[in-house]
């Protein structure tokens, strides 16, 4: 595998041309059609993934068999840090929501290059650091807002990670990833569908979301009201 593949993967991106060029002999490329598994929650070989095409969508599964999604990765975004350095079996599933394509490198690969390289240790330290921190924020809000504070606090979140600002104006509308579904915010806020698109309606009579007419994708026609809702300092009637 060529080394600037890996790279322009966030936590590869500060390696040496030796640790990427040990890394790429232990990679490969594979592609996903929207909708197929890339791990298993409870794998317990499953590789790390850096993701360099599309989104996917991590979730826990319930004896219920009730989905809850856990988040949404994107480009340059890794999954299974945690399982390189702890060895235990997975602990939520991913699926592909559009096609993607994504590098692995298998589990003993990655444990002996981070052996190898205080620079590699370090940047996996960090992305975990980062997953921790994303973690207590979604617990925190899951546990003490409202069903429409937690929804605005996802779709912020989305949108802060993937989304795409409309113009270059203060405050510009922001444009969320397709295909992301009443079923998809359902799952991430912790309620019904039902529920979720009474709130839903609730933010669009109020001018704070609308949909894309063309692939009927969500805008955020004002990410600053949306961030004072979910942060509390706003009253929806």
């Amino acid at each position: 595998m060529n080394v600037y593949a890996l790279k322009a993967v966030s936590i590869f991106s500060g390696l040496d041309g030796d640790d990427l060029a040990l890394l790429a002999s232990h990679a490969r490329t594979e592609a996903f059609e929207a909708g197929s598994p890339l791990i298993h929650q409870g794998d317990r070989e499953a590789p790390l993934f850096a993701i360099t095409a599309g989104r996917v969508k991590v979730f826990r599964t319930s004896a219920s068999g009730l989905e809850v999604i856990i988040a949404v990765r994107g480009v340059g975004e890794c999954l299974g840090e945690l399982s390189v350095l702890d060895g235990a079996p997975r602990s939520a599933s991913v699926a592909a929501v559009t096609d993607v394509e994504a590098i692995q490198i298998d589990r003993l690969a990655m444990r002996q290059a981070v052996s190898a390289s205080p620079k590699l240790a370090w940047a996996l330290l960090t992305a975990l650091s980062l997953r921790l921190r994303e973690a207590s924020d979604t617990i925190e809000a899951m546990a003490t807002k409202s069903l429409i504070e937690r929804l605005a606090f996802v779709l912020i979140s989305i949108g802060d990670q993937h989304g795409a600002a409309i113009d270059a104006s203060d405050n510009a509308p922001v444009k969320l990833p397709a295909p992301l579904t009443t079923t998809d915010l359902a799952a991430l806020v912790g309620n019904s569908r039902e529920k979720v698109t009474k709130a839903l309606t609730s933010l669009r009579a109020k001018s704070l979301v609308s949909r894309d007419p063309h692939d009927h994708g969500l805008i955020l026609d004002d990410p600053a009201s949306l961030r004072h809702l979910a942060d509390g300092e706003m009253d929806l009637p």
